[in-house]
């Protein structure tokens, strides 16, 4: 009798306690969103939500469209005035306009036929480093490496509806470019790619302050007689050098020392590699502050590192010396 008691009574708390839970839920919130600029594009929120009234916040997502590096939020008003909206915090119906920051990808042929257009006033922008810059260019160009465009764009790019140009070596830096400027609001970007060789720009323009600057480069090795104990030092036999420059064309040295000439401008690829007997040092020498490297300790594999040649190097040879020990 007591069990069948307490059985009833539990049966009784939970009926009043079910009451009591649905008289305190005012039932669920309908949001009725209408998104405008999309275009087909594909988002993971729904055109209308259901919430529960104790916790109506929506957290919005970003959207995706094709053709579009960079989705720039959702706002409020068609002219994208004020702060985007990123979450929704009131009932009824609302209204969405999605902002998009748009390049175009354009052929060298077209780039060229919009600078030879009558009145032509776009922003030519060259996105490599100054060493780059300072070899050639395209006449007119200027200059923000792609690395700090981010920082300077705003500040130096001060009307985010100028049509902007962008041209790299080979086109990768120039699309990564186009869309750190989509992503800060910039409207009328046009990538080309590279000028790098006459197949990607066989047109003129292109000018240059160091193309005809010839630098020397001096490479050695120096082998000791003895190790430090007085033995005669192993044979240097797996023990060798090359240089590649930027067309891929190869220096190889064949005299100790052995002296190149190469054009201010240009990047060399220097490789070396040693056997697992001995090691290499290597000492560069030269008036670029840049190139003032030790490199220590290098056995049994290939290596190599980069010189950029620049117009300070005139004024003496640049010198690579091979210090081999054990």
């Amino acid at each position: 009798m007591k069990k069948t008691g307490l059985i009833f009574a539990l049966i009784l708390m939970l009926a009043i306690s079910s009451v009591l839970f649905f008289a305190c839920d005012n039932g669920p919130t309908q949001y009725t969103i209408t998104f405008n600029g999309t275009e087909n594009a594909q988002h993971s929120n729904p055109a209308t939500f259901t919430e529960n009234d104790l916790n109506p916040n929506l957290t919005l997502t970003s959207a995706n469209r094709a053709g579009y590096w960079t989705f720039l939020g959702w706002y409020d008003n068609a002219e994208f005035d004020g702060d985007a909206v990123t979450e929704i915090t009131q009932t009824g119906n609302i209204e969405l306009w999605a902002r998009w920051g748009q390049w175009a990808t354009i052929t060298a042929t077209q780039a060229y036929a919009m600078m030879n257009a009558e009145g032509f006033n776009a922003i030519i922008l060259d996105v490599r480093t100054q060493l780059e810059f300072d070899y050639e260019r395209l006449d007119g160009a200027i200059l923000i490496p792609y690395t700090e465009l981010a920082d300077r764009a705003e500040a130096e790019l001060t009307d985010k509806n100028a049509q902007i140009m962008i041209y790299c070596r080979a086109g990768r830096r120039s699309a990564i470019a186009a869309g750190t400027l989509a992503g800060l609001g910039f409207t009328r970007v046009y990538d080309f790619g590279g000028i790098n060789v006459p197949e990607q720009w066989p047109y003129s323009g292109i000018v240059g302050d160091i193309l005809n600057t010839d630098i020397e480069i001096t490479v050695s090795w120096t082998i000791p007689t003895t190790t430090d104990t007085g033995q005669p030092f192993p044979s240097i036999h797996g023990f060798s050098v090359r240089l590649e420059r930027n067309d891929g064309t190869e220096l190889i040295p064949t005299n100790n020392p052995t002296t190149f000439t190469v054009n201010a401008g240009q990047t060399i690829r220097v490789y070396w590699h040693t056997n697992s007997t001995f090691s290499a040092d290597v000492k560069i020498q030269s008036q670029s502050q840049s190139h003032q490297d030790i490199y220590s300790g290098i056995t049994g594999t290939y290596a190599y590192f980069d010189l950029n040649i620049t117009t300070a190097d005139t004024a003496a040879p640049i010198i690579i010396e091979f210090l081999l020990g054990l």
